[in-house]
């Protein structure tokens, strides 16, 4: 059986170090990892991921939200966002998000590896 391959999209080295530990303990493989909005763009159609954990608030260019816009149709996959709470005034803008997206607080949401789809 295959591990469910997640791309993180962090641009805080301490959280995205923390989160691909944590995830790594549930039993997922990290198969990539982002800073910029730009560079998940350009690894992860290449890479394929079964899942991206995109943070809201990224630095540079694009946020969290306008990557995942351009990801879109470049790759299907589904989106987790992160978030801390400071990020309220880009959060207003989530719910233009169709119900397949997720929302989850970075600090409080650590789901089960069989909370995800399995890839085989």
């Amino acid at each position: 059986m295959s591990t469910t391959r997640l791309y993180i999209v962090a641009d805080e080295a301490l959280i995205g170090r923390e989160l691909s530990a944590r995830v790594t303990q549930l039993g997922y493989e990290v198969c990539g990892q982002a800073a910029r909005g730009a560079q998940a763009l350009e690894e992860t159609p290449r890479i394929r991921p079964a899942l991206v954990l995109m943070a809201v608030g990224l630095a540079g260019e694009w946020n969290g939200l306008d990557t995942a816009a351009r990801l879109r149709p470049l790759l299907a996959v589904p989106i987790l966002f992160l978030s801390a709470p400071s990020e309220g005034l880009i959060m207003s803008h989530i719910f233009c998000w169709t119900p397949d997206e997720i929302f989850a607080n970075l600090w409080s949401c650590w789901l089960p590896a069989e909370s995800f789809p399995k890839t085989s």
